[in-house]
């Protein structure tokens, strides 16, 4: 299998094109019609400025994916033997090639198009120290939750950089509080998938592999992602009526957060149980954030069209 086959290998299994070529896109679109819309600019738009930070946004996911591959190479050997680094079917030097041509192509993007290239400098020197571990491995390697605070702002600055492309003919101040309420209503998701798809019911965890429930508990995790939902919740009543779309589509997303919070609370209250399963909040969390975000982006190109 020559490395072409191994990379597509490697693609199928752990970066589906097609879910990450969607999520993407819907990040884009979340951004650019918000920001443009706020800013009298007109949308939807489909502009070279919106393929050229969907694609960089892309190959960023795809930059730091494959840094983690090096990053948790000893616990998935010892933890997820059939994933295809560990088991063989791929090797590093196929995963550093791919890196090496990601990072190539990003760059190539935004230095043919340097529509907003201080920004994906920012954005891709964070992601750069991401995959170092900050230049801190044994600190940061060996506590989730320090992880966790220290990766999270990466979605930040992937939200700033597309503002920053999104609102260039207007040229409004990058870090005002309507760019601030957009770029946490796209990024607290993010957050939420985080923490609750490293929660396990006490049954599941497995000796050694550290859980953000085995350092806090399953209920703090659930506490923790329920904070974290309210919040998006409010920051996207915030934007909806900021954009004027209705009071339909504020009630949906707060129906869609109550969907997830009823579940939330559920697992929290039922997560001793002998069958507890934890293996629905990574598909409800995905969910909820895909359409929460997909309503305002959908509304918002109704409203205009």
């Amino acid at each position: 299998m020559n490395r072409l086959a191994r990379w597509g290998v490697y693609l199928r299994e752990m970066f589906p094109p097609a879910s990450r070529v969607g999520a993407a896109l819907l990040s884009t679109i979340v951004v650019f019609w918000p920001a443009r819309a706020l800013h009298g600019l007109p949308v939807p738009v489909f502009d070279t400025a919106f393929w050229v930070g969907a694609a960089t946004y892309l190959l960023v996911m795809l930059y730091y994916r494959l840094c983690d591959e090096f990053k948790d190479a000893e616990t998935d050997r010892r933890y997820f033997p059939e994933r295809p680094l560990p088991s063989g079917r791929v090797g590093f030097d196929d995963l550093d090639w791919l890196r090496g041509l990601t990072v190539a192509v990003m760059v190539a993007l935004n230095l043919i198009w340097p529509l907003a290239l201080p920004e994906f400098l920012a954005m891709f020197a964070f992601a750069f120290l991401m995959g170092k571990w900050f230049y801190l491995p044994e600190l940061i390697g060996g506590n989730r939750l320090l992880a966790f605070l220290t990766h999270a702002p990466v979605s930040l600055f992937g939200a700033f950089y597309l503002l920053a492309l999104a609102t260039r003919p207007a040229s409004p101040p990058l870090f005002g509080a309507e760019h601030w309420l957009i770029a946490l209503w796209v990024s607290l998701p993010g957050y939420i998938w985080e923490i609750l798809r490293k929660t396990r019911a006490p049954r599941e965890e497995r000796e050694g592999y550290q859980t953000y429930s085995v350092m806090i508990g399953h209920r703090a995790c659930v506490a923790i992602g329920l904070a974290l939902l309210g919040a998006h919740a409010a920051l996207a009543a915030g934007l909806i009526a900021r954009l004027g779309l209705g009071a339909g589509v504020a009630w949906g997303t707060v129906a869609l957060a109550g969907l997830l919070a009823v579940a939330l609370l559920r697992f929290a209250f039922t997560a001793r149980r002998p069958d507890a399963d934890s293996r629905f909040l990574r598909p409800a969390t995905e969910l909820y954030a895909g359409l929460s975000l997909a309503l305002v982006g959908v509304a918002l190109g109704l409203a205009a069209a």
